[in-house]
């Protein structure tokens, strides 16, 4: 009995050591007598070769050391020489996603649509079997150019047909109780719809506004419908429908038509626009409105204290101001107006960008003329960091027509300087002309990491005019108390930007941003100052400074000005009441010499789906005092974000809710997530229910293994990964990372290899005896699911149906059995089955 044991150490023990030596192409031999091994079908056939069964295993792929995939590959046995390899196939396309070049030397031979690795001169691969990678030796001249910040073109991914909806909703309810015993009860809702299709490489869009309130105002609005396509081979965009015209050239203006134009997400290098942040103070909790050229385009509420809103889109990298409006809880509001212009101009040499559009102006509550209007312009990288730039602007009330440079000067940043002249006759006015000079100039100093902006205007003469000043002129439903229709009509005299953020590493960041305009035809300007004033201590304490102060003098009302000066400090307590709970504490002082201080908790808990907010505050009030309590609850689901917040004080009641979260059709069904932004991928598991998405909180699979992630880089190699560790019994996931190249606005299945189904222990018998040791078992059906005989007949296989067919091949012989699951095994999940063969 003992002898039995032994030899079947041994047995067991060398099996084990080939299974996990590197396949390095030598020959073994392996005599099963020295295993007390005596049956003449024991197949070991390929381990004698010092390799690995064939099929299908999941692998790291190297390239000269750099790790470029994961995923499942087909090993197959091959003679190469006086060697039999264990061979991978890898197609063309593959080889190209790693970067080698497959195009200038059309050399690369195919075998049954696999490469034939040996037909790369000098080219090398080895498969680690006990380290599961698969390395491959490229020579570096059969390597393509390295590109950054872009995928290769062959990569880009159109997606498939969707239908695509985001959905936002924010509703508030208000009792206020006045001195006078009366009381007044408000409502207020405000819905948001993105709807989207796609088809192939055409994107149409649409955002539809729902509002309403308690002075029976209410009703739809629409900022924009377009159908818009990549064109890819010119790195241009095609748009048809309502959308804005760029802003680097002439001010932005928004248009119902046709634009083509330069899209430089499809260039190997970054040039981004400049994207603006919304900073401020709000005393109580509030609603934030933000609106540009008259439309709505973002609202939220945001609790009290400094608030940063970058999660709005803007009308492209076209520039133009944004009006902010902040309705306090107590009926107090803030006006502001944050600028928003796009940096100097400075292309790389023969880098050509251009745009152009036909179409009718257009703009909320605006009933203006439906006359066609055109733009166009053009911009050129010259030799010695130079860059041409111009455009013209054509109506049947407007001509304009422009002519810049810009230049980059190294460490010195970059300027550019252009003069632009108009010709142009307002509604019910003489026809005028004028000019207008403008300098831009930006800067980021990487070694003191200072991100400089710096915009100046200075309108020369009296009779200039925008195209949108004319246009906007000769609407039919003129309203003088639109605070966006007046202040286009001012005629601004000279116009200042600077922006100024300067990091200092553990001293904190400071950030300033400065605006002015003054005015032909009244005295006074309007200004804008902003300063703060961020750092931590010890990595955990968090301190900022802050200070707002904006005057705003109309042409046609009176002069406003507020004044707000924000400290904040915060705190972590450690694990108690949560994965991150902090404590903070909060002063305001506005212009009257009014304070509010503020003390809070605040954290979050079950993996940061969770968030909770508790605040108190107590407001200086001309000899009396005002407390205030506020509470924000949010969670963060796999089907979207949901909100609730209820402030309190003596005169108040506030109660508040919000939901937001996506939708995606497609040909596999329907799937909820979180709101989608551009490209989007849709994880497919299939029988992997509740996997976490990484890098999506709150994310996880739904019951059929589905789930949207958002989190995507158009035209760039994106890796979406799934964390299998709390995966049900019955699953089991092959692959945990999928790498996915979207267009704009694409929807990319990203597909993991999963088996669903049982666990199962067979112990196989063929003609009365067990099946020979070395044998391969598969599922009939079931590709790359498969496994070797043991000892006594036995093999493990895993994602098995409850019944099924088996199939075994040894040296000399092959049967098939048929199998059914028993019930008995499934508490434990796995299951032992006794079966014969035939």
């Amino acid at each position: 009995m003992n002898r039995v044991i032994t030899q079947k150490k041994y047995a067991v023990g060398i099996i084990a050591y080939i299974l996990c030596s590197p396949s390095y192409a030598e020959s073994y031999k392996f005599d099963p007598k020295m295993a007390g091994i005596s049956d003449p079908n024991v197949d070991f056939s390929v381990f004698n070769l010092g390799l690995q069964q064939p099929g299908m295993y999941t692998v790291d792929v190297y390239i000269n050391g750099n790790r470029v995939d994961n995923r499942d590959i087909n090993f197959s046995l091959r003679q190469h020489g006086d060697e039999t390899l264990l061979y991978p196939c890898l197609s063309l396309e593959d080889l190209y996603r790693y970067g080698v070049d497959t195009q200038s030397k059309p050399d690369i031979k195919l075998n049954n649509s696999c490469v034939d690795l040996f037909s790369i001169v000098d080219a090398r691969f080895n498969f680690d079997f006990y380290n599961q990678q698969l390395l491959l030796s490229i020579p570096q001249s059969r390597m393509s150019a390295i590109i950054t910040g872009i995928a290769p073109r062959a990569l880009w991914d159109d997606g498939v047909p969707a239908f695509l909806m985001n959905y936002s909703a924010n509703t508030t309810h208000s009792e206020s109780s006045y001195q006078d015993g009366n009381k007044q009860k408000t409502d207020s809702t405000y819905v948001q719809l993105n709807p989207g299709i796609n088809i192939g490489s055409w994107r149409m869009r649409s955002q539809t506004n729902w509002q309403t309130n308690s002075s029976g105002h209410s009703g739809w609005e629409t900022p924009y419908t377009y159908l818009e396509r990549g064109l890819y081979d010119i790195k241009s965009s095609l748009v048809l429908g309502d959308r804005y015209t760029p802003g680097d050239v002439f001010d932005s203006i928004s248009f119902r038509g046709i634009m083509l134009g330069t899209n430089e997400n499809m260039t190997p290098y970054q040039l981004r626009s400049y994207s603006p942040v919304i900073t401020g103070i709000a005393r109580t909790q509030a609603r934030v409105e933000v609106k540009q050229r008259g439309y709505t385009i973002y609202s939220t509420i945001v609790p009290p204290g400094p608030f940063s809103l970058t999660d709005f889109s803007t009308s492209g990298d076209s520039g133009g101001d944004l009006q902010v409006t902040v309705l306090e809880t107590d009926g107090s509001p803030q006006f502001f107006t944050v600028p928003y212009q796009t940096p100097a101009i400075a292309l790389k040499e023969n880098y050509m960008k251009y745009n152009f559009m036909a179409g009718q102006y257009r703009n909320s509550g605006l009933d203006t003329d439906k006359s066609i209007m055109f733009q166009g312009t053009l911009m050129y990288g010259l030799p010695w960091d130079l860059t041409l730039y111009g455009g013209m602007q054509y109506a049947d009330h407007y001509y304009s027509s422009s002519l810049g440079m810009g230049i980059s000067m190294g460490s010195f940043g970059a300027l550019s300087t252009d003069i632009t002249g108009s010709h142009a006759k307002r509604k019910q006015s003489d026809t005028e002309e004028g000019v207008a000079m403008r300098a831009r100039y930006s800067k980021y100093m990487v070694s003191t990491e200072t991100n400089f902006t710096l915009a100046a205007y200075r309108y020369a003469t009296r009779g200039f005019n925008s195209l949108e000043q004319v246009m906007a002129s000769y609407g039919k439903d003129l309203d003088s108390s639109n605070n966006w229709y007046s202040g286009i009509q001012d005629r601004i005299k000279s116009q200042g930007r600077m922006s100024i953020q300067q990091t200092m590493g553990k001293l904190g960041t400071l950030s300033l941003n400065l605006s002015a305009n003054d005015y032909w035809d009244c005295a006074g300007n309007n200004y804008s100052v902003g300063l703060g004033y961020g750092f931590t201590i010890f990595n955990k304490a968090q301190t900022s400074f802050n200070f707002n102060e904006n005057h705003y003098n109309s042409c046609r009302s009176s002069t406003s000005r507020d004044r707000l000066f924000g400290m904040w400090f915060s705190f972590p307590l450690g694990g108690w009441g949560g994965d991150n709970t902090r404590a903070s504490f909060q002063m305001t002082s506005e212009s009257e010499n009014r304070n509010t201080y503020t003390a809070g908790l605040s954290g979050s808990s079950l993996n940061n789906r969770f968030n909770w907010d508790i605040r108190q505050s107590h407001r200086d009030k001309q000899g009396a005092g005002s407390d205030t309590s506020f509470v924000n609850t949010g969670w963060n689901g796999s089907y979207g974000q949901v909100g609730i917040s209820h402030f309190y004080s003596n005169s108040m009641r506030q109660t508040s809710a919000n939901v937001n979260g996506g939708a995606l059709l497609y040909k596999n069904g329907l799937v909820l997530g979180q709101s989608i932004n551009d490209a989007v991928s849709v994880v497919e598991a299939p029988g992997a229910r509740g996997v976490s998405v990484m890098g999506m909180n709150g994310v996880k699979t739904d019951f059929r293994g589905y789930a949207i992630n958002t989190n995507l880089v158009p035209y760039q190699e994106n890796l979406i990964s799934i964390d299998p560790l709390n995966i049900s019994s019955d699953a089991e996931i092959t692959q945990t990372d999928v790498k996915v190249v979207p267009t704009e606005g694409a929807v990319i299945p990203a597909k993991f290899n999963t088996r669903v189904g049982a666990k199962g222990l067979f112990k196989i018998t063929y003609h009365g005896e067990v099946v020979p040791l070395g044998g391969v078992v598969s599922v009939v059906g079931k590709d790359g699911n498969a496994g070797i005989v043991g000892r006594d007949g036995e093999a493990y296989l895993t994602g098995l149906p409850d019944s099924g067919e088996l199939s075994v091949k040894w040296n000399n012989g092959n049967c098939k059995a048929a199998y059914t699951l028993p019930s008995s095994g499934k508490a434990t999940g796995l299951q032992q089955v006794t079966v014969l063969c035939r």
